[in-house]
């Protein structure tokens, strides 16, 4: 079977709680054993925030991917689209733009769909913002 092969690093999401408290450094360098193409990581929560220097620590592999949460799945509010710009050039500081795949931290089921439909907006409007910026 050709398929690519995502690798999810979830933390939690029970009632919008983290089941792994601090960093998961403890993941790094390990976790690029896995051989997939495509490593998600949240890092849109502030309490997330700081994994990002992981990667400087331990930059992927050639081939790999990062899928960069960049959008707060636990804040039910949808945080303003410079918000998501910010995180995206911090993203973007740290790890070379082609292997970067933008998407939220994980945990929309606990979410409503209209809130879940109003933060996706946001990510897209602020992955063209910083496209536009970097083109």
């Amino acid at each position: 079977m050709d398929a690519d092969i995502w690798d999810h690093q979830c933390q939690g999401n029970a009632g919008d709680k983290f089941y792994v408290d601090g960093s998961v450094g403890f993941l790094f360098p390990e976790i690029y054993e896995t051989k997939s193409d495509l490593l998600q990581i949240a890092l849109g929560h502030h309490l997330r925030a700081g994994d990002l220097e992981l990667f400087v620590k331990n930059p992927p592999p050639a081939g790999v991917a990062i899928g960069a949460g960049v959008v707060d799945v636990k804040d039910p509010s949808p945080e303003p689209v410079e918000e998501i710009v910010g995180r995206i050039e911090r993203v973007l500081e740290v790890l070379d733009p082609n292997q970067v795949v933008l998407m939220p931290d994980c945990g929309w089921m606990n979410r409503r769909r209209d809130t879940v439909w109003e933060k996706n907006r946001r990510l897209v409007e602020a992955a063209n913002i910083v496209r536009r910026r970097y083109q």
